[in-house]
C-alpha cells in the first residue's frame, strides 16, 4: 500500500510541477495567480512520495514518516473544512481532498496502531543479568565487564543515530576531557554508523558499541518511551532548537525510534551512578557524571 501511495504522490507531484493548470482545468476551476505556490506544493507532495517508497520496505521501522504523512493528510482535511466555512476555496477541491488524503488516513492510522502495539508487546522482553550482558560486548580485546575492573566505565546510551538529541549529547561530550573513566557510547546502528559519529563529533578517545538487539539497553532497564515522553510539546521545541538552531540536523532512524536514552557509571561490574531520561530530549548531566567517584573499599 505504501508503494502505491509513493507512486501516486510522485505522479501527482509531477503533474503539479510541470502541468500546474491541468488539475484546475480538470476540476473546472480557474487557475490561480499563485501558480508557483501550487508547484511548490507539488514538490512537497513528490518528496513525501519518496518517503512512502522508503516506508514500503519496513513501515514499522520508518513509523515517523508514516506519522508525518498522517498529520499532513489530517491537516489537509481540516484545512479544507476551514476554507469551506470561510468561503475561500471552491467546493470542487473536495475531490482532491478525498483522493489525496481521506482514502489514505485509515491505512496510515492502522499502520501506526500496529507499530505501537508491537512496541507494547516488547515491553516485557526478558533482560540478561548485567554482568552477562557486559561480557558480551568487546572493546579493544576486552569485555566491558573486564574494563570496569580497571577503572570506572561511563556508558552513554543513545536513542538512535539520527536523533537530534543524540547528536546534541555527542556535541556536549566532545567538549569534555575524561581521563579517569573509560567512555563508551552505546547505539543501535551499525559499526560504520558509530565510526561516522566518532569522526563527525571528533571523539577519537570514545569507544562506540553497536547494540542493535538492545541487549545492554534491557539489562540497564532502559525502556521505550511513552507518547508524551517522545512527542510532548517541550520535546518538539527542544528538537527544533537542536536540529535547526544549533544546526545538528536529523538523520534516518536506525534501531528502535521509541528507545529512551540514559547514562550509567559501572565500576567492577556494578552500577554506581545512573541517569535515566525522563523525556527523549533529556541530555546527560556531564557535570555530575564526571564528579562521581567509586566508593573507597579500603
Amino acid at each position: 500500500m505504501f508503494a502505491l501511495a509513493g507512486v501516486y504522490n510522485l505522479l501527482f507531484g509531477f503533474i503539479c510541477i510541470f502541468f500546474p493548470s491541468l488539475i484546475f482545468e480538470t476540476l473546472g476551476i480557474q487557475s490561480p495567480d499563485y501558480i508557483a505556490l501550487w508547484q511548490c506544493i507539488g514538490l512537497l507532495i513528490a518528496i513525501f512520495g519518496v518517503g512512502y517508497l522508503v516506508v514500503y520496505g519496513d513501515p514499522h521501522k520508518h513509523w515517523l514518516v508514516v506519522l508525518l504523512g498522517l498529520m499532513g493528510k489530517l491537516g489537509a482535511a481540516l484545512g479544507f473544512i476551514y476554507t469551506q466555512i470561510a468561503g475561500t476555496l471552491p467546493f470542487e477541491f473536495i475531490y482532491l481532498v478525498i483522493i489525496n488524503d481521506l482514502i489514505w488516513i485509515p491505512f496510515f492510522a492502522l499502520t501506526l496502531k500496529a507499530t505501537y502495539q508491537g512496541y507494547l508487546d516488547t515491553l516485557g522482553a526478558e533482560a540478561l543479568p548485567l554482568d552477562e550482558s557486559l561480557r558480551k560486548f568487546i572493546v579493544g580485546g576486552e569485555s566491558l565487564y573486564e574494563l570496569s575492573y580497571k577503572k570506572p566505565l561511563l556508558l552513554i546510551f543513545l536513542r538512535h543515530a539520527g536523533c537530534a538529541f543524540c547528536r546534541e549529547t555527542l556535541a556536549a561530550l566532545s567538549k569534555e576531557k575524561i581521563d579517569d573513566m573509560f567512555t563508551v557510547v552505546v547505539h543501535m546502528g551499525r559499526d560504520v554508523d558509530g565510526n561516522y559519529l566518532r569522526d563527525r563529533f571528533k571523539l577519537p578517545w570514545v569507544s562506540f558499541v553497536s547494540d542493535s538487539d538492545r541487549v545492554l539497553y534491557r539489562s540497564f532497564g532502559l525502556r521505550r518511551g511513552t507518547l508524551s515522553q517522545l512527542f510532548g510539546p517541550l520535546v518538539w521545541l527542544r528538537g527544533f532548537n537542536a536540529a535547526v538552531i544549533k544546526g545538528l540536523g536529523v538523520g534516518v532512524i536506525q534501531g528502535d525510534g521509541f528507545q529512551m536514552p540514559g547514562a550509567f557509571i559501572v565500576h567492577k561490574g556494578k552500577v554506581i551512578y545512573e541517569e535515566r531520561a525522563a523525556s527523549a530530549s533529556d541530555l546527560p548531566n556531564f557535570e555530575k557524571l564526571l564528579c562521581v567517584q567509586p566508593a573507597n573499599e579500603g
